[in-house]
C-alpha cells in the first residue's frame, strides 16, 4: 500500500468543469493543493477541466505516463465498466467517492461485489466505495470532495464515516496539524488494518 501514499499520477475520472458537479470540487482540491504529482483528469465530454488537459478514458493516457491511483466519481452503474478501463490501463489503486453501493440496497451490493472482483483479477485495491476521499500533505494530495484548507501536522486519521471524518479534520487541523487521511466508506476491499501497517511502515522511513 505504499504506493497508495506516494503518487506519482492521479487519474480524476469524471472530474469536470462545473462546480455543480464532484468532480469539480476534487478536482480544484487537487489543483489548489498544489499537488507534487501530475493529474489527469477524464472526461468524454470535456478537453480540459480547469486548464488540464482531459482524457475521454484512463486507458487513453500514454502508456509513459504514471497513473498510480485513479478516483472514480462517476455513478454507481458506470463504475464497473471504468474499472475494466483502469486494469487495462495497469492502475494499482481505485478510490470510489461514489455512492450507491452496498449502502444503497440489493443492486448497490451487486455492483460493490462486481467490482471486489474486477480489482482482484486485475491486481488492483479499492479505497471505498461511497468514501470521502483523502488527504496527504507529505505531497499536497487532497481529494475529498468538500472544499477544504488543511493544516500541515503529525496526525493521521483514518474514518469509515465521512462526516466523522471531517469533523475529527477540522479538529486536528485546528488544533495539531494533519499529515494524511483517508475515509473508507463501505471498506469493500481496504480496511483500517491495511492502512495502519501502511502508516506504521512510512512513519518508520522517518526514524
Amino acid at each position: 500500500m505504499l504506493r497508495f501514499f506516494e503518487l506519482r499520477g492521479v487519474a480524476i475520472v469524471g472530474a469536470s468543469g462545473s462546480a455543480a458537479n464532484l468532480g469539480y470540487a476534487v478536482m480544484k482540491n487537487m489543483l489548489d493543493a498544489g499537488f507534487s504529482g501530475k493529474i489527469y483528469p477524464v472526461n468524454p465530454k470535456e478537453a480540459e477541466v480547469l486548464g488540464v488537459r482531459a482524457y475521454g478514458s484512463v486507458s487513453e493516457i500514454p502508456a509513459h505516463e504514471p497513473v498510480d491511483l485513479a478516483i472514480l466519481l462517476v455513478p454507481a452503474y458506470d463504475t464497473p465498466k471504468v474499472m475494466r478501463d483502469c486494469a487495462r490501463r495497469g492502475v494499482k489503486y481505485v478510490m470510489v467517492e461514489a455512492a450507491g453501493f452496498s449502502e444503497a440496497g440489493e443492486e448497490g451490493r451487486r455492483l460493490e461485489q462486481e467490482i471486489v472482483e474486477i480489482a482482484r483479477e486485475g491486481g488492483m485495491r479499492i479505497v471505498g466505495p461511497n468514501c470521502l476521499g483523502s488527504i496527504n500533505t507529505a505531497n499536497n494530495l487532497v481529494s475529498i470532495f468538500v472544499k477544504y484548507h488543511v493544516r500541515r501536522g503529525n496526525v493521521a486519521i483514518i474514518a469509515q464515516s465521512g462526516g466523522v471524518g471531517l469533523l475529527l479534520l477540522d479538529w486536528v487541523c485546528e488544533h495539531l496539524g494533519v499529515s494524511k487521511f483517508v475515509g473508507l466508506g463501505n471498506k469493500c476491499d481496504v480496511d483500517e488494518a491495511d492502512l495502519l501497517e501502511t502508516l506504521l511502515r512510512t512513519a518508520r522511513r522517518k526514524w
